[in-house]
C-alpha cells in the first residue's frame, strides 16, 4: 500500500469512495453526497489530503478539517481527521 498526497485528479475516485457512506450510514455528519468538483476544491483548500493506493488503485483517503468549538466562554480550535475506505466491489471509476 502507497500513501501520498491526494491531486486534483484523484476527486472523482475520492467522491465514488465517499458516496455511498454519506447515503447509505450514518457515519458522517454531511447529508449530501459531495461532487468530483466539491473534493477537488477540498484538495486545494486542507491542510491535509491524502490517498491510499493498493495496486494502483485509490482504496482509501483521509483529510483534515480545523473548527472552532467554544468552551465555557472561550474559543478552542480543534482538528477532525476523517478516514474512508473503499468497500469491497464498490467505488469504482473509469473503466
Amino acid at each position: 500500500m502507497n500513501v501520498r498526497d491526494a491531486i486534483p485528479a484523484d476527486a472523482a475516485m475520492i467522491a465514488a469512495i465517499w458516496a455511498p457512506q454519506v447515503l447509505e450510514t450514518a457515519v458522517t455528519f454531511n447529508s449530501v453526497a459531495k461532487t468530483p468538483q466539491d473534493v477537488a476544491q477540498m484538495i486545494a483548500q486542507r491542510p491535509c489530503f491524502m490517498v491510499a493506493e493498493q495496486d494502483g488503485a485509490i482504496c482509501g483517503f483521509v483529510s483534515t478539517t480545523s473548527f472552532a468549538v467554544e468552551l465555557v466562554m472561550r474559543i478552542r480550535w480543534n482538528t477532525r481527521l476523517s478516514l474512508r475506505l473503499r468497500q469491497k466491489g464498490r467505488a469504482r471509476v473509469g473503466r
